[in-house]
């Protein structure tokens, strides 16, 4: 597994639930929903930065 960026759905799925102790649950969903909504929000900066806008 790369330590920066998982390769996978599984990879990320270990990372988030995992490593980090994030519950995939509605919240979560709805929270990531709102950030990637928000272009000003650190994670989305990053998100876009290494996937581009179309994703």
């Amino acid at each position: 597994m790369n330590l920066l960026l998982p390769g996978s759905y599984t990879e990320w799925r270990h990372c988030i639930t995992e490593i980090c102790g994030i519950p995939l649950g509605e919240s979560f969903i709805r929270e990531r929903l709102i950030a990637l909504d928000d272009d000003n929000d650190h994670m989305t900066r990053k998100f876009i930065e290494l996937y581009g806008r179309e994703h």
